[in-house]
């Protein structure tokens, strides 16, 4: 069986063992299943998973879950300390085009501060894409002529460097002047997670569909995937507040109103929910997806 984790690996598995190699492409990933060779693909594009559609060896399995992919902003770095900054940039992501054109459908456009298959998620939705309106943010912020910037993203993934490129041009339409970095997956991660980047993609997930832990996760001055050096003392002082309410409805109570004053921060740039997508032998069966962005090998089996 095959899979490709954070180092695009793969697992082949029969009754006794599993065995883990290293397969860097993604396109060679789907050879090797299209072939018969592996029984599972991960880190597969969109596209690739498409592909497997008139494939008599696999099948793609796509599962909305937990996970979401944003614009880091680093709200504490000029000109991004601005809210309207912030906002105009929430305004020059074309959400729909990514989610229909590069995931075909396997992302759910977002601008959620959780994600909205969890218990407790507020759904606004105030950023539209308009560029007249981020136009005229940018002037209310003293940027009437854009200004330069430069945005990262991760080598490792084919669409992020499709979207770095959508959002290079849709920000341009307002002046502002993207210049790509394209990483190596370890120095991506290590500009991102050292919150030293002023613009950059990123995608995480809370593992426990609870409102509290899945908003403590990103939004506190401390917390730990807030890369993008977010702090607001309403947010804080909720979140700790609310921490010990035990009774499920009670607990989404106490946090009412907060994910809609985290929104209108626009401390980060909205993109999607991306699905949780794998490429699977036909002769597989058992395929789980759990919260942990994961599955269970030992609930799979291999048919005859």
């Amino acid at each position: 069986m095959v899979c490709n984790i954070t180092t695009f690996k793969y697992i082949i598995i029969n009754k006794d063992f599993i065995i883990y190699l290293v397969v860097p492409e993604s396109a060679n990933r789907v050879a090797l299943l299209q072939q018969g060779k592996v029984h599972m693909a991960e880190g597969l594009t969109p596209d690739e998973i498409m592909s497997l559609d008139t494939s008599d060896k696999a099948r793609g399995v796509a599962v909305r879950g937990n996970q979401s992919m944003w614009v880091v902003i680093n709200n504490i770095l000029p000109p991004y300390d601005n809210v309207k900054v912030r906002q105009a940039i929430n305004h020059l992501i074309d959400r729909k085009a990514i989610a229909g054109n590069i995931y075909h459908g396997m992302m759910n456009e977002w601008q959620g501060v959780m994600p909205s298959t969890y218990p407790g998620y507020d759904s606004v939705f105030k950023y539209d894409y308009n560029i007249e309106k981020a136009k005229a943010l940018l002037a209310e912020a003293g940027f009437p002529n854009g200004f330069d910037a430069e945005f990262a993203f991760s080598a490792a993934e084919a669409t992020q460097e499709s979207i770095a490129i959508l959002l290079q041009s849709s920000f341009a339409k307002a002046g502002i002047s993207l210049t790509l970095k394209k990483l190596p997956v370890a120095a991506h991660s290590d500009l991102i997670m050292s919150k030293k980047a002023s613009l950059g993609l990123w995608t995480d997930m809370p593992i426990q569909p609870d409102i509290n832990y899945a908003l403590k996760l990103v939004w506190p001055t401390n917390a730990l995937v807030n890369y993008h050096n977010f702090s607001d003392e309403k947010v804080d002082a909720t979140l700790a507040k609310c921490e010990s309410v035990v009774e499920s409805a009670a607990r989404i109570e106490c946090h009412a109103g907060i994910q809609e004053h985290i929104h209108d921060l626009a401390p980060l740039g909205w993109i999607g929910e991306q699905y949780f997508a794998v490429g699977l032998s036909r002769e597989v069966t058992g395929f789980r997806w759990y919260t942990t962005q994961y599955y269970h090998v030992h609930e799979m089996s291999i048919g005859n």
